[in-house]
């Protein structure tokens, strides 16, 4: 099992990423998935900057030490929880049709709609001039 581990960087300061995190943790029965908030971490031993991590979500493959993003990164993480491994097949159907990828950048680009009214800082402001 220790092959199919992965560690996802996600925004710590952005409350729907912070709910989509929990709901990970609970449903990762299999303990294969690492979530980090990039937020606090000064060294996160991965050649990605802060910005980029600001703008869409970033998955390392342990055991290649891959790194994938956006709507690849989601299917890296879905694919280890038995729950979503469904879910997983779609996001990669959508990336092979070449719609995965778009959905998922409006989707983040978009984020701080789908916040409103989970704020309570101006966190969700991040990508709203982009």
């Amino acid at each position: 099992m220790e092959m199919l581990k992965v560690k996802v960087f996600y925004d710590n300061w952005c409350p729907i990423c912070i709910k989509t995190s929990k709901i990970i943790r609970s449903l990762d029965i299999l303990n294969l998935i690492d979530l980090v908030g990039f937020r606090e971490i000064e060294d996160m031993d991965i050649e990605i900057t802060k910005v980029e991590l600001e703008e869409k979500m970033y998955a390392v493959n342990l055991r290649n030490r891959k790194i994938v993003s956006g709507i690849h990164a989601l299917i890296l993480l879905t694919s280890r929880i038995p729950l979503l491994i469904p879910l997983s097949i779609i996001f990669k159907m959508l990336s092979l049709v070449g719609l995965g990828q778009v959905l998922y950048s409006l989707l983040a680009k978009n984020r701080f709609l789908i916040s409103i009214g989970n704020c309570t800082t101006n966190s969700c402001t991040i990508n709203k001039n982009k």
